[in-house]
């Protein structure tokens, strides 16, 4: 009956010890520690993997609430860069759209070469460390575009725009984006198919 009572009590305390906790009754240290590296790494991979889904919907966010841009272009005279500060919207698959003059030097350069970049940031802090703040920059080419969908888009954003839009001179430019970069604060660095964001 001693005997019983004790294999009962003992069947008992193992019935409330954690699952997880049993599972390292008769493991060796090494094989606990090699457990716990492992799920530490699987935590750190799907915090990491969170950490670039998150920046995709700020990016995305971002291209649709603001306004301004950099515009880089391959300048046709020094063949080097040359960068403007732009008005866009968006339209299509989340594309930027710029209105532009012929008379300028970046639509020079985008008339000579296509290929470009456009930077959006986040609203400069009032104090602190700029840096910190939301960036991206895209990747891609532009093309005119006449379409009155991106017009109507491009003046949703800009209304003001409507005085000079129909100048012969100026003209929608949409970008076929390629590559997106973007710099979500510190440590948190990555690079996409522009591609992704669309399905954000």
């Amino acid at each position: 009956m001693l005997r019983s009572s004790s294999t009962s009590a003992i069947v008992g305390i193992f019935l409330f010890i954690p699952f997880d906790v049993s599972c390292r009754i008769g493991m060796k240290v090494e094989q606990i520690v090699a457990t716990d590296i492992e799920a530490a790494d699987l935590k750190g991979e799907r915090q990491m993997e969170q950490a670039k889904i998150d920046s995709l919907v700020e990016t995305r966010r971002l291209l649709l609430a603001n306004q301004t841009a950099t515009l880089s272009v391959l300048d046709p005279e020094t063949s080097g860069p040359y960068g403007a500060l732009v008005n866009f919207a968006v339209a299509g698959r989340v594309q930027p759209v710029i209105l532009v003059s012929s008379l300028s030097r970046h639509t020079q350069a985008l008339l000579k070469d296509p290929r470009a970049s456009l930077m959006v940031q986040s609203p400069l802090p009032a104090k602190g460390d700029p840096l910190t703040e939301l960036r991206a920059t895209i990747t891609g080419s532009f093309t005119k575009n006449t379409d009155a969908d991106v017009r109507a888009a491009y003046l949703q954003r800009h209304p003001y725009a409507e005085l000079y839009a129909n100048f012969g001179d100026f003209s929608f430019w949409m970008m076929q984006p390629e590559k997106l970069y973007v710099v979500a604060g510190f440590g948190r660095v990555y690079s996409f198919d522009f591609q992704n964001l669309v399905d954000a």
